[in-house]
């Protein structure tokens, strides 16, 4: 079983069930971005490739990719700019994603 810490990032693929608990902190605060069907092929697309890779590990450490995705979650609770968010989540999600070799 893995532990999420402040400095893990935890992801799943589409339709993967997945649970999870506090563990031993009774205080914890996460961000979530929940992507639909449409907008992961629509990343896809965007990204020039057939398909999304899936992820072959749950919790991910790089400290650059988390600090992106927490600042890209900042913006899109407050950014009206609608294609631009779009872009920054292709670019952030797409930095996310496993190469697909």
């Amino acid at each position: 079983m893995e532990q999420a810490t402040a400095r893990s990032l935890f992801v799943s693929n589409p339709a993967e069930p997945q649970s999870s608990c506090l563990g031993t902190n009774q205080y914890w605060r996460y961000r979530a971005f929940y992507l639909t069907r449409s907008t992961i092929d629509a990343l896809a697309r965007g990204l020039g490739l057939k398909e999304v890779p899936r992820f072959a590990r749950n919790m991910l450490t790089d400290p650059d990719l988390i600090d992106d995705l927490a600042a890209l979650h900042r913006a899109l609770e407050t950014d009206r700019d609608a294609p631009q968010g779009q872009e920054r989540l292709l670019d952030v999600i797409g930095a996310a994603l496993p190469t697909p070799w």
